[in-house]
């Protein structure tokens, strides 16, 4: 028998949370603002990202990187006291106990520079990034776990003028597809994506134009074909309602959100003066 507890489904969550996935990353000490020239991090397990501008810009610094700065400069900026520090050409620091610190060379701090705030730092899911014009909004897939590699996305786009948007998808710190589109929507190619694996995309309209974005992750390969029987059990039931009330349940449970939010639409549609429906299953 199912009990009326409250049972509270959080669409504009950042972190995306599904079986067996979890972010296991070291202590965020800031996002680097600006990066010119020969620089690199070196992550303490070995790792080393070489900086560029174009692709680096909000990169993560975590506790115990080491940043190295053979030419140009790079501009680093603490999320916890919003300060910031400029590292010059023949510069390396580490961050240590929560701080810069110059290994070689001398480091500069900087006042007046402002972090995102932390509803931003780890997974981007659902963020929109207004501008002068904000016409372009991530639609699908946002906050959830999905069950395919090559899901469809989705934005909209009032846009006036030309439509191209730039729909980039985000591994980690490594954007792994690029393209233009003039569409409302585009499938990811095979072979992009796996399963097990949370990703992020996002949308640029262009110059004077908003950026839009989500996150999702697609669940790990033999849980996807466990889930998809189970909903086929549910489906085939059809409208006896203690199974589309179990059917929504599982879904909530399996952070499928917007397959969740689809059958608590149109149940609330079938049952509108059902105040009991309304309390139990929130959305937002």
């Amino acid at each position: 028998m199912v009990k009326r507890a409250a049972i509270v489904m959080f669409l504009g969550a950042v972190l995306l949370y599904c079986a067996g996935i979890y972010a296991d990353a070291a202590e965020r000490f800031g996002l680097v603002f600006d990066v010119q020239g020969d620089v690199e991090v070196r992550r303490p397990d070995g790792k080393v990202t070489k900086l560029k501008k174009a692709e680096h810009v909000l990169f993560p610094v975590s506790e115990g990187d080491r940043v190295k700065v053979a030419r140009g400069k790079v501009v680093i900026v603490s999320v916890k006291d919003n300060k910031g520090y400029e590292l010059a050409a023949n510069t390396e620091g580490v961050v240590k106990d929560r701080r810069l610190v110059a290994v070689r060379g001398s480091i500069r701090e900087i006042e007046g520079l402002n972090p995102p705030g932390k509803g931003v730092s780890g997974s981007i899911g659902g963020i929109v990034l207004r501008s002068i014009r904000p016409c372009v909004k991530a639609v699908s897939p946002v906050n959830t776990c999905i069950l395919d590699v090559t899901p469809e996305l989705m934005w909209e786009n009032t846009c006036q003028g030309d439509k191209k948007v730039i729909v980039k998808i985000i591994s980690g710190e490594q954007m792994i597809f690029h393209t233009e589109s003039a569409a409302n929507s585009l499938t990811v190619p095979s072979g992009m994506l796996q399963y097990g694996k949370e990703y992020r995309w996002i949308i640029d309209g262009g110059k004077d134009r908003n950026i839009s974005g989500g996150g999702f992750t697609i669940v790990r390969e033999d849980e996807a074909k466990d889930i998809s029987q189970r909903i086929a059990f549910y489906r085939e039931r059809g409208d006896d309602l203690s199974y589309r009330l179990s059917y929504i349940f599982y879904l909530l449970d399996k952070n499928l959100n917007e397959m969740a939010k689809g059958e608590i639409q149109k149940l609330k549609k079938d049952y509108p003066e059902n105040a009991y429906i309304r309390e139990t299953i929130k959305t937002e």
